[in-house]
């Protein structure tokens, strides 16, 4: 007898076997052949007919049943069972002939791209789990899945995959701007600058809090400064920024001071503040330099008309003429409109109080100026006093303005009162 012969033979037997054992309902016995690598085709071909989903769950799972079989079980009534065929499928090499049994990849292909919009999320999940480690996983398919709306979908694609590179992810981020998506881009192993600092950009404390414990992101010290200087209002940045491998001596050292300065305040409700030296402040509103220049010859002709006033201000803040607001702090405070604009991107209440009190105006007009122009919600605000003076001691503003060397020359003139400015507002 031929070994041809005598393999169907034996084929034939493990088949009939399996009907007996489907027969008497013995479950376990199914189990051990469904899982069965050596199980023939045929035989894992019948058991995916079999009444129990388990059964069928178990085949779809099962790396040698065939591309028929695994055809039959992408249309099973049970997502479990959709589910087990997803996870098996993405975690097959998807770009060598022969992967399965049948050598049939362009039907492996299709059955994925299918089960990639199965309408139960289950399935997908499954798909987006395997696929999320594999090297060769198609990427528009990746792509697609990261667009999906179930965290659970999208999640594992962005967080692991590396088929998907910077500027995949960099086209994804501008396609999607929810915080779910960016903590998953934040808590990837090895991130880039580039996405690192699109991330910075975006300014969401939740996504940042992801980033500063990712010790495996590449953070510039520009960002590591940045991120410091915010960490005046969020608590629990202080300790990350400080745990961070690589971070500077002098980092640690305002940390400290931040700590002692705050203390010295008496603000028993906040922990102590944190704040770091920036480096040199990169002016991103050079295009717009002539803008500015014939906003400073106006605003600065109104200062010294006396025109001017601190209610013109706070309208003109209320109105979102950021702009305006921008030239008026720096023409008041001497720093650069490129300064004053870094200061209010950073959404830190405190450090925008301090700056409008280097301006010479009022803690109301401090208020204003934290909603209306640095975007920050009232509930997030550094409030005033109930006399309605500044809620924060003179020494913890200029700490907190030293990063960006406001008021840090020999103009500080010591006392309650901020530095004298190049122009005074009316009084």
């Amino acid at each position: 007898m031929s070994g041809d012969a005598a393999g169907a033979r034996g084929g034939g037997k493990r088949l009939e076997r399996a009907h007996q054992i489907l027969d008497d309902r013995n479950s376990g016995a199914l189990r051990a052949l469904a899982d069965d690598l050596r199980t023939p085709d045929d035989v894992l071909y019948f058991l995916a007919g079999a009444p129990l989903s388990e059964i069928r769950a178990r085949v779809a799972a099962n790396p040698s049943a065939s591309t028929k079989t695994d055809m039959m079980l992408a249309d099973d009534m049970k997502p479990g069972v959709r589910a087990a065929l997803a996870g098996k499928l993405g975690s097959l090499d998807l770009t060598v002939d022969g992967a399965s049994p049948d050598g049939d990849l362009e039907i492996r292909h299709g059955l994925i791209e299918k089960l990639s919009r199965d309408e139960k999320p289950r399935v997908r999940r499954a798909l987006s789990r395997a696929l999320a480690g594999s090297l060769s996983a198609p990427r528009d398919l990746l792509a697609r899945l990261a667009l999906d709306h179930d965290a659970g979908v999208f999640g594992p694609v962005v967080r692991r995959s590396t088929v998907l590179s910077t500027p995949d992810l960099a086209a994804l981020m501008k396609q999607r701007q929810d915080r779910p998506f960016q903590n998953e881009i934040a808590s990837r192993e090895d991130l880039d600058e580039m996405l690192c600092a699109r991330l910075v950009a975006t300014g969401d404390e939740a996504t940042l809090t992801v980033l500063i414990n990712n010790h495996s992101a590449a953070l510039s010290d520009d960002m590591i400064n940045h991120l410091a200087s915010r960490a005046v209002e969020i608590k629990s940045w202080r300790g990350a920024l400080a745990r961070r491998p690589g971070v500077s001596a002098r980092l640690l050292r305002n940390l400290a001071a931040g700590r002692a300065l705050m203390a010295a305040d008496g603000d028993a409700g906040h922990d102590p503040a944190a704040r770091a030296d920036l480096p040199g402040i990169t002016d991103p509103l050079e295009p717009y330099e002539a803008v500015f220049s014939g906003l400073e010859r106006h605003l600065g002709e109104r200062l010294a008309e006396g025109t001017l006033t601190e209610a013109t201000i706070a309208e003109t803040a209320s109105l979102g003429q950021h702009a305006n607001i921008w030239v008026t702090l720096s023409l008041l405070t001497g720093a650069s409109v490129a300064v004053v604009h870094r200061i209010m991107t950073t959404k830190a209440p405190r450090t925008i109080m301090a700056l409008a009190w280097q301006a010479g105006l009022s803690a109301q007009t401090a208020v204003v100026l934290q909603r209306a122009t640095a975007g920050i919600a009232p509930d997030q605000c550094t409030q005033l006093r109930q006399d309605g003076a500044y809620p924060l001691a003179a020494s913890l503003m200029r700490w907190l303005l030293a990063p960006y060397h406001v008021g840090d020359g020999s103009d500080i003139v010591e006392g309650a009162g901020p530095v004298e400015h190049r122009h005074r507002l009316a009084s």
